[in-house]
């Protein structure tokens, strides 16, 4: 990273303690947490690991999941916002899966009005995560 992007300041810092749990407390710091999602479930499909899942929920502000097989350039950017049901035809997540298949990053927001405090992902968000292949980036209204 310190390498290709030498314009940015790269920090380290180790903790103990579990990952998600470290990565949500440092989140609090954070401008912008990036994270890297291997998907070793147990559900074929997944594209979401357990920890990325953790930091993307939980997390104080805006994070990136990446993967690992998703090339990440300059190409283009896929943002989904709210739109009146009513003028969409498919579904929000197959809608944005289908946008981004040529992109580098989709970014969506998350609302996360489930009802439960606790869950602060959206559906859609939470759906575009297990189903697209780039990279995603889910920003959360204040």
């Amino acid at each position: 990273m310190r390498t290709r992007h030498s314009e940015l300041d790269v920090t380290s810092d180790v903790r103990a303690g579990r990952v998600a749990s470290e990565l949500i407390k440092a989140s609090l710091d954070a401008a912008l947490m990036v994270v890297g999602a291997r998907g070793h479930g147990t559900l074929a499909g997944k594209l979401l690991g357990s920890v990325s899942q953790q930091v993307v929920a939980h997390a104080h502000g805006p994070v990136v999941v990446v993967r690992g097989s998703a090339p990440i350039d300059a190409g283009p950017v896929v943002v989904g916002v709210d739109v009146d049901l009513r003028t969409v035809r498919e579904h929000p997540v197959e809608a944005l899966r289908r946008e981004s298949q040529e992109t580098s990053l989709l970014v969506v927001g998350s609302r996360g009005m489930g009802g439960f405090t606790g869950l602060r992902l959206g559906s859609v968000s939470h759906g575009v995560l297990s189903r697209v292949r780039c990279a995603v980036a889910v920003v959360r209204g204040t």
